[in-house]
């Protein structure tokens, strides 16, 4: 390690973290960086940090802001050493982090990468095949489900698709994200090529009309219903143009059987690595048509899918939120300088966390990410307070008036507004209900709201007015 004393003392104050390991690849990883520079990371500028962040290299965004997150409490702990004494972080936009994903090994994607990548596609012809892969839909080594699908195999109410090889048929419930791409995939007449970055004189073609979902290109009409069609569009998009190399359709697959599996632990309440066979993994193998082994299990899955690549691609999201939020005691006397500085080194982090979950200030609905702030309902005392379900995000305004218990939430999620409030706009928000993440297990916790509540109550004066 360069600076190995300095760096001895820094671990030596997270003795015991989880993060140790981490560090210390992390230093041995900038050794090389820091010997040509001839100075310690904790002084690298913005750039600087970048070349780093390039040379580490990670595979998935939740690995890149897990090495920023790394690297911005290692500055924080030395930043008065820093001539400015300041961290450049500070200064980075929400994304900075997904520049720096090495794409050039990744097979799988979660959900939320997915659907951003079906978002940069012009045709619904292709972002389609992608999301039905996800989802389940495939029909052994030919694609024959997703070749099949007609329009009226399709029941749009239920959401509901009736899936046929050529031999088994089967059908399966799938999410409003699929429907509506399905809906824009048969309404499309022309495919634009190369995603419509072509030089060709035709840049756009017209596709074969018939009552299949997948068409294929009029002039190719002889490959329309060949394996070939989903094969060349999967290496043509995420090959050459989103330079994914590494995926195909059994990836696509696999990254769907993932998300599965996370759903079920969040639902169940279980870690992926205690699924049983018959209860779980039974599952997962319905939805992706894979059959069991003479034994009952699902190799087919297992062997792809396990709680390291999952927490890799879903972070600490899918911590499986096991434990409900407990109040901290208020007796609690940690050292007032220990928690602020426990705090600082944590916000970014937290603020990340919130971000993922609600997106927008869950009482106005303010979207812009510079005005919003990760706040914490029941007031932060350790790592503890961390937790999903003790955490709002909120605009700045919004996030000081609900610290000093003018502004709360009552355990019905709905907005609370003190009377000491005279103004006419902050009184317009009383009685809204905020705006709640689409899974349950992460909603605001009703202990931490009730805690709340109760110091707003004494703050209003409104004990026996207010009805929690």
């Amino acid at each position: 390690m360069f600076n190995i004393e300095q760096k001895l003392r820094f671990l030596e104050e997270i003795k015991g973290s989880s993060y140790v390991g981490l560090y210390t690849w992390i230093f041995n990883a900038s050794v090389s960086m820091e010997q040509e520079l001839g100075k310690d990371l904790y002084l690298f500028d913005l750039n600087e940090l970048s070349e780093l962040m390039k040379k580490l290299a990670p595979k998935t965004r939740n690995s890149s802001n897990g090495i920023y997150y790394r690297l911005f409490h290692y500055i924080d702990f030395f930043k008065n050493i820093r001539e400015d004494k300041s961290n450049p972080f500070l200064s980075v936009e929400p994304n900075w982090c997904k520049q720096f994903v090495d794409k050039t090994h990744r097979k799988f994607f979660a959900e939320k990468e997915l659907d951003e990548i079906i978002g940069k596609c012009v045709n619904a012809q292709d972002a389609v095949i992608f999301r039905l892969l996800f989802e389940g839909v495939f029909g052994q080594n030919d694609y024959n489900e997703i070749l099949n699908l007609k329009k009226d195999d399709i029941d749009w109410d239920k959401r509901v698709l009736y899936l046929t090889d050529g031999e088994n048929k089967r059908t399966l419930e799938v999410s409003e994200k699929c429907i509506d791409l399905l809906s824009k995939a048969i309404e499309e007449k022309d495919y634009m090529l190369s995603n419509g970055d072509s030089t060709a004189r035709s840049p756009t073609q017209p596709l074969i009309l018939n009552d299949y979902v997948i068409r294929g290109i009029a002039r190719k009409a002889k490959e329309a219903r060949h394996s070939h069609l989903i094969l060349r569009r999967i290496k043509k998009l995420f090959k050459e143009v989103f330079k994914y190399k590494n995926v195909t359709a059994k990836t696509l697959s696999q990254s769907g059987m993932m998300k599965a599996a996370v759903d079920i632990s969040i639902e169940r309440e279980i870690k992926i690595n205690e699924f049983n066979y018959e209860n779980d993994w039974s599952k997962v193998a319905e939805r992706f048509n894979v059959t069991p082994t003479k034994n009952g299990q699902y190799p087919g899955i297992t062997m792809y899918v396990n709680s390291e690549i999952v927490e890799e691609l879903y972070g600490e999201q899918v911590d499986y939120l096991i434990k409900d939020f407990e109040l901290i005691n208020d007796e609690d006397k940690s050292d007032n300088q220990v928690v602020e500085k426990t705090k600082r080194e944590s916000a970014p982090a937290f603020r990340e966390k919130m971000k993922s979950v609600y997106g927008k200030c869950v009482i106005t609905g303010e979207s812009v990410y510079e005005v919003l702030e990760a706040c914490h309902i029941q007031p932060y005392k350790n790592e503890d307070s961390n937790h999903i379900q003790n955490g709002i995000l909120l605009r700045v305004d919004i996030h000081k008036l609900f610290d000093k218990a003018l502004i709360t939430i009552d355990d019905c999620y709905l907005v609370r507004v003190s009377p000491l409030l005279k103004s006419e706009y902050y009184q317009s928000l009383d009685g809204l209900k905020i705006q709640l993440p689409t899974n349950k297990n992460l909603y605001p916790s009703k202990k931490s709201l009730q805690y709340k509540m109760s110091l707003f109550k004494k703050k209003s004066d409104l004990i026996n007015a207010v009805d929690p």
